[in-house]
């Protein structure tokens, strides 16, 4: 979500409250603010952040 939240329609999404309000729509996200995100949009500037290693 990172390279998203500076745009506009995202602003509101930088409150962790807001952001938390997050509503699964199958093949999309969205909040009740109005911004949403398509999978194909997600998975176009996806990137790992952090450790990957899910071996125990």
């Amino acid at each position: 979500m990172g390279p998203y939240l500076h745009e506009e329609a995202f602003e509101t999404l930088q409150n962790q409250n807001e952001f938390a309000k997050v509503i699964n729509g199958g093949y999309f996200i969205k909040w009740a603010c109005g911004a949403d995100l398509s999978a194909d949009t997600i998975e176009a500037r996806w990137c790992t952040v952090g450790n990957t290693d899910l071996q125990h």
